[in-house]
């Protein structure tokens, strides 16, 4: 039956954090710095101990067994064996279970089809859609990745139908899919695309044409663009009578086009995942244009001669030191964006430390770097404290980043950041992966990542990283 006993949203919020986030126990001084941010560690800590009291009461935590919350001193975690079901959980074993998480082994799509439609049925919308913690800027962002990773798995599971019904000549229930694409993403011109030409192959050429129109007008209202060379080509084919069987090679020149219109990252028009979710940020949310910066040309042209040694190869650690207010936060912004715009490959990614849970949380703004650089954009973005141009570059980075995580620091792995956010990542790169200079080593990659959580899974390891090893890596 419904729970309706919540005191507040932050309980509401607790329970949502622990049951998605069931897989490992949770330090009280983490969730109180989620949670409320803005409080003296001393009082969120004591809200959080409110919060879980009436939690418990609310879900009747004391009357079942096993218990739905381990509970020690310390930590808390929602019970992984006990009697409950959480729709997330479902959603994701079901994608795992058929090898869509991170991704498809395509040859084998026929045997999971039930899996995938499934995964699909579960999927009703975004995650938490209309609930929000306003004052709790880390639980948003938090709920905000969710969100994004579910629905990339969505998207995900929708393409892996609507080719495995195509390869099989079954248009009819591919077209189902597609539909259920575009509804999931209509600013995605491939899913667009995948709908005019079902809808042309099942004998509904004016329907597909109706199609295109719609995709014109939501590009124009979301992006204020025209549709990509590729959906005119298409939208042509199909008003000149070009696309009325379907073949095999017009499935793969189809395929191509699309891989081909994401090989540009900065392509304005482009398809990637990054770019296509979301139209701009609202006004209230943008980067604001940035002032002058008057008085501090010494200060930049030795933060610049620093740079051009790092870009040389002598990269080394630079301290900005002053007294509050003294301009050290704008100083270092603005010598970023004159930095971005005089050097078009260079990627900037910061992290920032919490005044109130630091001691809880003491790597927590390499955390937020390493978030970046793994292709944890898409928050910031719509938060409007970074750039579309930056986020670019930071998303065109992830395979590299990936690579070097998985060679140089693996514990950071489900430590930093967690493993199947990495794994949702790499099946939303995936599509861009044909533009890199090497696809394989991309793919080898992402097939080295789930081989060490899978190990991880059937070995767990019974302490912690030692806290040396995750400095050094």
């Amino acid at each position: 039956k419904p729970v309706t006993a919540f005191e507040s949203d932050k309980v509401r919020a607790l329970l949502v954090y622990l049951a998605v986030e069931m897989d490992r126990p949770h330090r009280r001084e983490t969730l109180a710095g989620l949670l409320w941010p803005e409080q003296s560690e001393r009082a969120a800590r004591h809200n959080l101990s409110q919060a879980l009291f009436n939690l418990r009461r609310a879900i009747h935590d004391r009357q079942v067994e096993p218990p739905f919350l381990h509970i020690t001193r310390e930590t808390l975690q929602f019970n992984p064996d006990g009697d409950q079901w959480v729709d997330v959980t479902a959603f994701t074993r079901r994608l795992a279970a058929c090898g869509l998480y991170p991704r498809c082994q395509v040859n084998d799509c026929g045997s999971c089809l039930g899996r995938l439609e499934e995964a699909l049925d579960l999927y009703r919308g975004d995650f938490l859609e209309g609930f929000s913690l306003p004052g709790s800027a880390a639980f948003e962002e938090w709920a905000l990745l969710q969100q994004e990773r579910l629905h990339q798995l969505a998207m995900g599971a929708a393409r892996r139908l609507i080719w495995w019904y195509e390869e099989h000549g079954r248009d009819a229930q591919a077209l189902r899919y597609a539909r259920r694409q575009v509804e999931l993403e209509p600013t995605h011109e491939e899913a667009h695309r995948s709908l005019m030409r079902l809808l042309a192959r099942t004998g509904r050429r004016s329907d597909a044409l109706a199609q295109y129109e719609t995709c014109r007008q939501i590009l124009a209202q979301a992006w204020d663009e025209a549709p990509s060379p590729e959906t005119i080509q298409l939208y042509e084919q199909i008003r000149n009578g070009a696309v009325n069987a379907r073949t095999q090679e017009t499935v793969q020149q189809e395929d191509a086009a699309s891989f081909a219109h994401q090989a540009t990252p900065h392509t304005p028009s482009q398809s990637l995942f990054l770019s296509s979710r979301l139209p701009n940020p609202p006004a209230s949310s943008q980067p604001k244009p940035a002032a002058p910066f008057v008085a501090r040309e010494q200060e930049m042209a030795w933060l610049e001669t620093h740079l051009q040694q790092a870009l040389a190869g002598q990269g080394h650690v630079v301290f900005v030191a002053g007294g509050a207010g003294w301009g050290k936060t704008a100083l270092i912004q603005a010598f970023a964006r004159q930095a971005q715009d005089i050097h078009p490959d260079l990627v900037v990614a910061a992290g920032q430390c919490n005044a109130y849970t630091g001691i809880g949380d003491p790597y927590l703004p390499f955390r937020e770097i390493l978030d970046l650089l793994t292709g944890g954009v898409e928050a910031r973005w719509t938060a409007g404290t970074i750039t579309r141009a930056s986020s670019l570059r930071l998303w065109a980075v992830f395979p590299l980043a990936l690579q070097v995580l998985l060679r140089d620091g693996p514990d950071l792995i489900d430590t930093f950041v967690p493993g199947s956010t990495l794994l949702a990542r790499a099946a939303a790169y995936l599509p861009d992966a044909r533009s890199l200079a090497s696809p394989a080593t991309f793919s080898t990659a992402v097939d080295a990542l789930q081989t060490l959580l899978q190990h991880r899974e059937a070995h767990p390891e019974p302490l912690g990283t030692q806290q040396s090893n995750l400095f050094q890596q």
